[in-house]
């Protein structure tokens, strides 16, 4: 079952929930201290953004320390904590690219980042 039926569904609650958790102080200030910028590509539905210390973009190109392919449903089951990452990277569903010391600052990341998309997935279906 697809979550989205478009990219500008998925897109809106991605950047959503990214903004969000840039507004968590804990969150910001491993972005801001360890030069975090994510790029998150993802197909099925197809598009792209950008997460930085200085918010979230859709397709601005900047430069990235960490770029994350993976589908948008993919990125629905991680963000929810229904698909470890380790399981996703050897199911072939999210491809991680990037200096290995930053993919385990996202241990630290993701939690924020799926507490907010939560948040932003249930005022989505609510409404």
């Amino acid at each position: 079952m697809t979550v989205y039926a478009n990219a500008e569904s998925a897109l809106n609650s991605f950047e959503r929930a990214c903004g969000a958790a840039l507004a968590d102080k804990d969150f910001a200030a491993t972005v801001n201290e360890n030069g975090i910028s994510l790029h998150f590509v993802c197909s099925a539905p197809g598009f792209e953004f950008f997460v930085r210390p200085d918010g979230v973009a859709a397709g601005v190109p900047c430069p990235v320390t960490l770029r994350l392919e993976l589908s948008a449903d993919t990125a629905h089951e991680i963000f929810l904590g229904r698909l470890p990452v380790p399981q996703a990277i050897v199911a072939g569903r999210l491809v991680i690219k990037g200096p290995v010391a930053k993919v385990r600052l996202l241990a630290e990341l993701l939690p924020v980042l799926g507490r907010e998309y939560a948040g932003v997935v249930t005022g989505v279906r609510a409404a």
